[in-house]
């Protein structure tokens, strides 16, 4: 059994103070999950949170959105600025071969990386994944006039309001 203030060794390296007099079956914490074997060794599955990049440029309408949204839905990400100027450069197509911006990649170490260059989709996406609900962008799937309204409003910028 472990005790309060035991320091126990941990896979990975790490040290564990376990807080409980014994630990008999998995913990779940926000940040972690800490199992016991037979013996008092313990192992913490440390689960990391997706990395957001946004590749985006000030004065695009359709980068703003997208920062909005990362910031209404209070999700960390990196803004890395590109130059228009640049977006025909090779390491740019990399990212994004269809040269244009915003570019929002997604990078979770258990899956393959993803990369959105739609705004729209990528505002789709951050609703939908797991853990999007919190603050969403669209009304209640109840509300199908409300949803209709947003889409059509959004798709007004997208297309009517953003230079051709």
């Amino acid at each position: 059994a472990v005790r309060v203030g035991d320091n126990a060794d941990v896979d990975e390296g790490y040290t564990v103070t376990a807080a409980l007099l014994a630990l008999t079956s998995p913990i779940q914490l926000p940040f972690c999950t800490i199992s016991t074997k037979p013996t008092t060794k313990m192992k913490v599955e440390m689960s990391v949170s997706p990395k957001f990049t946004l590749y985006t440029h000030y004065r695009s309408s359709c980068s703003a959105r997208l920062r909005i949204a990362l910031n209404l839905k209070e999700i960390p990400y990196t803004s890395v600025p590109v130059n228009v100027m640049e977006l025909s450069s090779p390491a740019y197509m990399e990212i994004n071969p269809s040269r244009s911006i915003p570019t929002l990649v997604i990078e979770d170490p258990s899956k393959p990386p993803v990369t959105i260059t739609q705004s729209l989709s990528a505002l789709e996406y951050l609703d939908e994944m797991p853990g999007g609900s919190a603050h969403p962008l669209l009304p209640p799937m109840s509300d199908t006039e409300g949803r209709a309204t947003v889409r059509t409003l959004a798709n007004i910028i997208v297309s009517d309001i953003h230079p051709v």
